[in-house]
């Protein structure tokens, strides 16, 4: 069942690697609208790190979030990633829409050799 009260459902775009390989392109991810303020630490590894679904004014991003001075939000992408990190200013260019809480995907793309695309900006 979809909850619908709290939680928003996106689908990451096919050209979208900027959570490849912990999120491939083209993943079902449900967004818990409720935890929009960004953590900056707690956890203990990329696994825990948390996930933001960000809309910015060209995309839906799914990507690290950190917070930088002057209203400033770092987009970063997983070390693993070709996608580059991205600066936005906030909220003019990007706004959070939630944390990402749960991930369906397909694994047989990565495993069938499908070719990661060279270094882009993630939004």
């Amino acid at each position: 069942q979809f909850d619908t009260n709290s939680h928003r459902y996106g689908r990451i775009g096919l050209g979208d690697w900027t959570r490849y390989p912990l999120i491939t392109p083209g993943a079902l991810v449900r967004i818990d609208t409720q935890r929009r303020k960004i953590e900056c630490s707690g956890w203990r590894n990329d696994f825990e790190h948390p996930i933001y679904f960000v809309e910015t004014r060209s995309a839906y991003v799914c990507s690290w979030v950190l917070p930088l001075e002057e209203g400033m939000l770092l987009l970063q992408p997983y070390s693993l990633s070709p996608c580059k990190a991205s600066l936005k200013a906030f909220p003019q260019e990007a706004e959070i829409v939630g944390q990402v809480t749960g991930v369906a995907m397909c694994l047989t793309a990565a495993a069938q050799g499908e070719r990661v695309p060279p270094a882009t900006d993630p939004g």
